[in-house]
């Protein structure tokens, strides 16, 4: 019974553990990867130092051009050039060179960036191109950055009497969040732990009530065979007795 015990008070003492784990934070890979999702270069943008880009609307199949022109005087031998989206690199360009490019990514040419001027273009757009695009110039260690997005929209024949606004909204298919949010996690996490927390103490009580009932039953059956025994003991003394009637009558 002991053992049962220390049992069951190092599941309760993990639950209790996990409880607060998760009320207290541990859906934060939840936040992670929804930051993970927006670009990383947020802290970074530096508007005053680009001209502001509108949102670049394209077609699937066809090409965008992402603009990225910046006032910072750039030179091509030390800095840097990087294009990014979320977690993903789509341009890394360094140093008249580029590194690092996406499949359908053409790169700006020097002449172009030697002018502040990192625009790129994506050939053959996808859906999965939609979103921010982060456009960075890295000088002596400083990062400047500014975001760009791109909303793709399907193909489809202009229908007479629609006007552009009208045929982006048609087109463009809404995202879905497919995300759990963070208060519905710990929500399903506090649920979770208390059934878990309610079976373990149902189990508990439930083994104490057997440990009786079989306690009870030994005692009630060491009981009867104490009765047994006493029962036949009296009744060979009251043999014997007979016997010894029986012999003393005999003799004359």
């Amino acid at each position: 019974m002991g053992r049962i015990r220390r049992r069951v008070k190092a599941l309760l003492f993990f639950l209790a553990a996990l409880l607060v784990y998760y009320a207290s934070g541990g859906t934060t890979g939840n936040n992670k990867t929804e930051q993970q999702q927006k670009p990383s270069c947020h802290a970074h943008v530096s508007l005053k130092d680009f001209k502001e880009s509108e949102p670049v609307n394209a077609t699937v199949g066809t090409s965008a051009t992402l603009p990225c022109h910046t006032t910072l005087q750039i030179h091509v031998n030390k800095d840097t050039l990087t294009w990014r989206k979320g977690s993903t690199n789509v341009l890394n360009w360094k140093g008249k060179q580029t590194f690092e490019k996406g499949n359908n990514v053409i790169p700006p040419s020097i002449q172009q960036v030697e002018r502040g001027d990192g625009s790129i273009v994506l050939s053959r757009v996808k859906e999965s191109d939609e979103g921010e695009y982060c456009c960075c110039f890295h000088k002596f260690g400083n990062m400047k950055c500014i975001i760009v997005t791109l909303v793709v929209e399907e193909n489809r024949r202009v229908t007479p009497g629609l006007n552009r606004h009208q045929i982006v909204a048609s087109t463009v298919k809404p995202t879905r969040n497919t995300t759990i949010s963070g208060a519905t996690a710990k929500i399903i996490a506090i649920v979770a732990a208390v059934l878990l927390v309610i079976i373990v103490i149902l189990i508990w009580i439930w083994c104490k009530v057997k440990k009786c009932c079989l306690k009870n039953k030994s005692q009630r059956k060491n009981s009867n065979s104490d009765q047994a025994k006493g029962t036949e003991d009296t009744a060979i003394q009251m043999r014997l007795m007979d016997n010894r009637d029986h012999t003393s009558r005999a003799i004359p």
